[in-house]
């Protein structure tokens, strides 16, 4: 697991520990939601939450406490964010999709229609999630291939396809 990735989750194992203490204590927390975010009037939003500029949950959404969503990411229709979750810069949920409690979400990932993402989670950047995970799992996208042909001589390859 990529050290960024490693990162986000022992923020986010901390994050639950401190919002869970802070709980104990008979604390109420509040929640941020950006003036620049876009967000529907019926979000139903819970304690110690972050909207960030330029996130996107759409209609009939629910967060659960102590969840981050980051600049540009889309919560689509009648979707659920469970509780202690981070979702990265960009990462996208289509509609009616589930993430469970204690989910990292990294960037630029796709999580499609409907698709459950279980409990405790990682899914690793530029990932796309098609089908309901596994507990506890980790999903990643492999290295991108190195070509054997060079920038300069990728317009002459597409020309050629084209014809």
């Amino acid at each position: 697991m990529p050290k960024a990735v490693a990162g986000f989750v022992f923020l986010t194992i901390n994050r639950k520990k401190k919002y869970e203490q802070a709980k104990e204590k008979g604390y109420t927390l509040v929640s941020y939601v950006s003036s620049k975010a876009i967000v529907w009037p019926d979000l139903e939003i819970g304690e110690n939450c972050m909207i960030c500029d330029g996130a996107n949950v759409r209609p009939f959404t629910k967060i659960g406490n102590n969840t981050f969503i980051m600049p540009g990411a889309v919560v689509g229709h009648d979707a659920v964010v469970g509780e202690h979750c981070y979702l990265a810069i960009h990462a996208v949920m289509l509609a009616a999709c589930v993430v469970e409690s204690g989910c990292v979400i990294g960037a630029n990932s796709t999580i499609l229609n409907g698709v459950t993402v279980s409990k405790n989670c990682v899914i690793g950047a530029g990932s796309i999630i098609n089908k309901n995970t596994k507990e506890n799992s980790v999903y990643a996208v492999a290295e991108p291939n190195l070509l054997p042909l060079s920038s300069d001589k990728l317009a002459n390859v597409l020309f050629k396809l084209q014809v």
